[in-house]
């Protein structure tokens, strides 16, 4: 099972993949899990047993081939699928990458790529069909730790304003899977502050690329809201989106047809 599952994710490391734990009802024709191009099902079973080999191959990797080892980088992948809250796992993920930055010197494309690999594979858990994983403060907070690289090693073609709406997608993805999903909020937030950070000029002006992605953003983000009114860690975001642009009758404007979306509905719950 370990062997299969390890294989499945090295030949996707590059996309990302939705995963889903089958109920005991469904079990696949193989006997370990079903398949379908990027999504893949996995028994409860199958994922415990893969765990517990994953486990004895992690720590082992380590400490046979060291912050490097791509028999524990493996097997981190298990593990964290299995259980999200795992600290050594994706403490040595972090290690592994600063690691890799200091050894490829000028080689930046090999760091870039274990990055964009690394963010496909949190992308495959946070926004897959697990309320477990999709809220998984440890995972969120291992996320925003990998923010700056993301967006430093960002592809040549791939402005900051592409790559930051890409994020912001996956956080509203994660906010369908685990509804009031705040520590998904809490990372648009510093993405928000990353984001400024790197589009404001020296005299602390933002440039034509913060303001084009703050209006994509609110835009985007006030028709997901729409879909999920009850979503109170929703709203609070979008309050605080909302103080970062300057143009009061774009605010004046969204604030009414929020007002009048409450109203047509009848809304009464606390969210709004």
């Amino acid at each position: 099972a370990y062997a299969s599952l390890t294989n499945y994710f090295q030949q996707h490391q590059d996309e990302v993949i939705e995963i889903e734990v089958l109920p005991p009802a469904i079990q696949p024709p193989n006997g370990l899990f079903l398949t379908d191009g990027l999504n893949l099902g996995i028994p409860k079973k199958v994922l415990a047993l893969s765990f517990v080999e994953a486990r004895i191959r992690f720590f082992a990797g380590i400490q046979s081939e060291g912050a490097l080892s791509k028999s524990a980088l493996k097997a981190s992948t298990i593990i964290l699928l299995f259980d999200a809250e795992h600290l050594t796992a994706t403490n040595f993920r972090k290690r592994r990458l600063v690691q890799s930055a200091s050894t490829t010197g000028n080689h930046r494309s090999e760091f870039g790529k274990a990055v964009e690999q690394e963010l496909a594979f949190t992308n495959s858990i946070l926004i897959s069909p697990s309320h477990r994983q999709s809220k998984s403060p440890t995972l969120w907070h291992h996320r925003a730790w990998l923010l700056p690289f993301v967006l430093e090693v960002a592809q040549p073609d791939t402005s900051h304003t592409e790559c930051a709406v890409s994020e912001l997608e996956a956080v509203l993805k994660a906010g369908e899977r685990h509804p009031k999903n705040y520590y998904a909020w809490q990372y648009a937030r510093r993405l928000l502050e990353q984001v400024e950070n790197r589009m404001t000029d020296r005299i602390g002006s933002p440039n034509i690329d913060f303001t084009t992605f703050i209006n994509t953003g609110i835009t985007r983000v006030k028709t997901w809201y729409c879909k999920h009114p009850s979503d109170i860690s929703g709203w609070s975001f979008l309050s605080y989106f909302l103080a970062k642009t300057s143009s009061m009758p774009e605010k004046e404007l969204l604030l009414d047809e929020i007002l009048r979306f409450a109203i047509s509905l009848s809304l009464d719950n606390e969210s709004l």
